[in-house]
C-alpha cells in the first residue's frame, strides 16, 4: 500500500500517509505531550524495530526539539538531528538481509 497507492510516503513519525490525524502526529492520540524519559546529549538510546516484511531497506531515527504537542515537527527540522548509532557508523541502519 505505501509504495504503490502512497508513492512510497509515510507520515513524519512512520504512520500511514492517507491516515489523518495520524496517530503520533500532533492531533494524534499518542500526541499527548507526557514526557516518559529524558536524555542526555551523547548517551545511548535503545531502540527496537519489529520488522515483519523485510523489502532490504533501512531505518533512520531524527529527533526535533518541539515541545508543543499541538504543533507537528517538520522534516526540516528532524533532518538537523539525526541520531547516529552507537557504533559510529553513521544514522542509517541497515535491515539485515534475513530478518522479518
Amino acid at each position: 500500500h505505501q509504495h504503490h497507492a502512497q508513492g512510497g510516503r509515510c507520515g513524519i513519525c512512520g504512520d500511514a500517509w492517507d491516515k489523518y490525524p495520524r496517530p503520533h502526529e500532533a492531533g494524534g492520540k499518542y500526541a499527548t505531550g507526557t514526557i516518559v524519559r529524558r536524555y542526555r546529549e551523547g548517551q545511548v538510546i535503545p531502540a527496537r524495530v519489529d520488522v515483519t516484511s523485510n523489502h532490504r531497506g533501512h531505518f533512520e531515527f531524527r529527533i526535533c526539539p518541539n515541545n508543543n504537542p499541538e504543533v507537528e515537527a517538520s522534516q526540516t527540522c528532524l533532518n538537523q538531528y539525526p541520531l547516529y548509532l552507537a557504533d559510529g557508523s553513521g544514522f542509517h541502519y541497515q535491515v539485515a538481509r534475513h530478518s522479518g
